[in-house]
């Protein structure tokens, strides 16, 4: 059965909570629910199509991945994806 992917990097703590609470603030305000469909996060490859029956080996290819440096996240701003998507920039 074919599935929606996406691969992202969650932000360390304390800024995953604090994005979190964001989200839901939106959420409660906008009664919205995709704003918590998934953890606040950086996109590193959009969302795609693959076959569910070959996930495992999509998820031993991606645990090999790591950041040799550490970054810093800067958030700045909301901006969107029409119609549906709010990000922090």
């Amino acid at each position: 059965m074919l599935q929606k992917y996406f691969i992202a990097v969650l932000p360390p703590e304390p800024l995953l909570t604090q994005l979190f609470h964001i989200k839901q603030s939106v959420a409660d305000e906008y009664q919205t629910k995709g704003a918590l469909r998934s953890p606040a996060h950086i996109t590193l490859h959009m969302p795609f199509i693959w076959d569910e029956i070959k996930e495992e080996k999509l998820i031993s290819i991606l645990s090999q991945f790591q950041f040799d440096d550490e970054f810093v996240i800067h958030l700045k701003n909301f901006n969107c994806f029409e119609p549906r998507v709010v990000f922090v920039e």
